[in-house]
């Protein structure tokens, strides 16, 4: 049995267009959003595994404020302002979000995205992407 892949499908899983500036990337189809890189650890050498939009970063300062105000563990650290920014392999300094290190395991790291993003559809905070079904 031979499979196919529609390609249509292909065409919108890599539809971002980067640009670099002032050691940030830009989204140009988002109208120059600029992306933060989401990097598995808080370490320098941690490679960046996704580019979260400005409303996702909006999210997660809002988690972080209830995970402090429920007296539990953060799931990110949010290194948003200048004098936070890290540098990259490529020495550019910028913005970094990162999991926190208590999230040492892929199991542990499942739990913990599985439970915002389930916590994301059940409140309908972005319901045009992940609404009940």
């Amino acid at each position: 049995m031979t499979t196919t892949v529609d390609s249509t499908y292909l065409g919108i899983c890599d539809n971002v267009h980067l640009r670099r500036g002032e050691g940030c990337l830009y989204d140009t189809a988002y109208y120059d959003e600029i992306l933060v890189p989401l990097h598995l650890t808080g370490s320098p050498d941690s490679p960046a595994i996704e580019l979260l939009r400005p409303v996702i970063i909006e999210q997660l300062k809002l988690e972080n404020d209830r995970s402090r105000r429920h007296g539990t563990s953060e799931m990110c650290i949010l290194k948003l302002d200048p004098s936070e920014f890290v540098k990259s392999r490529n020495g550019h300094l910028s913005p970094r979000v990162s999991l926190c290190d208590g999230l040492d395991t892929p199991s542990k790291r499942t739990a913990a995205v599985k439970e915002l993003c389930e916590r994301f559809r059940d409140t309908l905070i972005f319901s045009d992407v992940c609404g009940l079904t």
